[in-house]
């Protein structure tokens, strides 16, 4: 069990808190901020949100006139709150600090990192770091019981976003029954699942979906159908007037093929690298794969950031990742 009475002496002790998560937040990111967010403003601090990438559109109900989540990208950018204690959740390394790592550095005052990912660098913080958790979402919600606080709506609807999108909406192997408890625990206090997943997945532009299509068409099968591939450069993200946040969880579509055990999407990014995405539902290890090209994540599920373009990343990647499937 996590110590979240150190978290709360860390609150106390503190006048104004900066909440951060990694690059291009997802689901479990963003909720995480909220709803801790939510938890510090209970104990009478001044909380701010500044993240390295802008909220994507998909998630921007959760922040409809663009007050709680402050973006910042700067090489060395300088928090308007001056604050006095340092809280990221989701990650724990440098490169998924982005733009803010600089200034990470440079803080001489408290930092805590909150997540659930097995990569991990040593950012000098508090570490509440639980592996075993199905999404940080889960930690902030652990925070909540072992405090003894009351989860208001708006925490409750965001926490369970956090979880729900780690768990693949409670069908993933990390859902454990202390899932269900706990999004049960959040409808309880004013979650509604029915309207977060009509905001969250009936909400597609014409764009997205012509996106999805292409991806669809490049998808390419090795080692007898075990792995699954597809791509898009950023010259087709551009021509398609789509936008490179619109292609999470296009990787999931590669792991609904038969047969499939590991899947892998390359896409291209604006300054001419490549984001790899990884999923495995077998021994393949995403994380330790990732590692390799300086990404981290998850057994299931990693990523990686790579300094070369798309037909580069691929040509890499994909033999090593075919020798790991279908071993001589």
């Amino acid at each position: 069990m996590l110590s979240w009475q150190k978290l709360d002496e860390l609150i106390h002790a503190s006048q104004r808190v900066l909440l951060t998560t990694h690059v291009r937040p997802d689901g479990d990111a963003l909720g995480s901020e909220l709803g801790l967010a939510e938890l510090i403003a209970a104990r009478g601090k001044s909380v701010e949100i500044l993240n390295s990438s802008p909220t994507p559109t998909r998630y921007r109900f959760l922040d409809p006139d663009g007050s709680l989540f402050g973006c910042i990208d700067s090489a060395d950018p300088v928090p308007l709150s001056d604050p006095d204690l340092f809280i990221v959740v989701d990650t724990g390394t440098w490169s998924q600090l982005a733009g803010l790592a600089p200034y990470v550095r440079t803080i001489k005052y408290p930092k805590v990192v909150i997540d659930h990912h097995v990569s991990q660098d040593d950012l000098g913080a508090v570490r509440l770091v639980d592996t075993s958790a199905a999404a940080s979402g889960m930690l902030v919600f652990q925070a909540y019981e072992a405090l003894g606080l009351e989860i208001s709506p708006r925490a409750a609807q965001a926490l369970f976003i956090a979880i729900a999108m780690d768990t693949g909406w409670m069908r993933h192997p990390n859902c454990s029954s202390d899932v269900f408890r706990a999004q049960a625990k959040l409808m309880e206090c004013g979650a509604k699942p029915h309207e977060i997943y009509r905001l969250l997945f009936e909400q597609n532009r014409v764009e997205r979906l012509r996106m999805m299509g292409l991806l669809f068409e490049r998808i390419e099968r090795f080692g007898n159908g075990k792995l699954a591939t597809s791509y898009l450069s950023w010259d087709d993200i551009m021509k398609l007037g789509a936008h490179p946040m619109e292609t999470e969880d296009f990787i999931n579509e590669l792991m609904t093929l038969a047969s499939v055990e590991v899947a892998i999407l390359f896409i291209g990014q604006a300054d001419g690298g490549t984001k790899a995405s990884f999923r495995s539902r077998s021994s393949f290890d995403c994380s330790h794969f990732a590692e390799q090209f300086g990404g981290g994540g998850h057994r299931a599920a990693a990523g990686a950031s790579l300094s070369i373009d798309v037909d580069q990343a691929r040509k890499r990647i994909v033999p090593m990742a075919l020798a790991m499937v279908t071993p001589a």
